[in-house]
């Protein structure tokens, strides 16, 4: 009999407590504030090679280690941000290559020009290429980086 009593109990306490909270009348309640929010996405710019004219060395030193150890081809389209005067958010397009996690690590550390000059953020993208090559005996590897065609850049984005 006890249970059965506790369980009426307690479902008449629930009962009042959800009853409470319905009978709130509408005009307490507070109409929550419309916020509009619009934006445009960034300007995609492909002429990396005049606002990072190193990079091409920079990725190829950043890029050492991962052309020794692995010493294949690979064919690619990277994407970045400049952010507050740093590289930020780079993303890797291709194929399925070994290449991608060294071209992300070294994008980090590229230094750009067009970084220290403009405060708002920026967007880039190229293609690269890169390619082991024999050089009289001597290995010797390269890299190479290609503007793309504007259309094509804003279509990745």
């Amino acid at each position: 009999m006890s249970r059965f009593l506790i369980k009426t109990v307690s479902l008449v306490l629930m009962t009042g407590a959800v009853g409470v909270g319905a009978a709130t009348p509408p005009h307490a309640l507070q109409p929550l504030q419309r916020v509009e929010v619009a934006g445009q996405a960034l300007p995609v710019r492909t002429d990396v090679l005049q606002a990072c004219p190193d990079v091409t060395a920079q990725l190829t030193v950043g890029l050492a280690r991962a052309l020794s150890r692995t010493g294949g081809s690979a064919d690619m389209v990277v994407r970045f941000d400049i952010r507050e005067g740093a590289v930020d958010q780079v993303q890797t397009q291709g194929h399925w290559n070994p290449y991608r996690g060294a071209v992300r690590q070294a994008m980090q550390n590229v230094q750009c020009e067009a970084a220290s000059v403009a405060r708002a953020p920026q967007r880039f993208a190229f293609r690269l290429a890169i390619r082991p090559e024999s050089d009289e005996g001597k290995d010797t590897n390269r890299v190479a980086l290609t503007a793309l065609p504007v259309a094509a850049a804003v279509a990745l984005y």
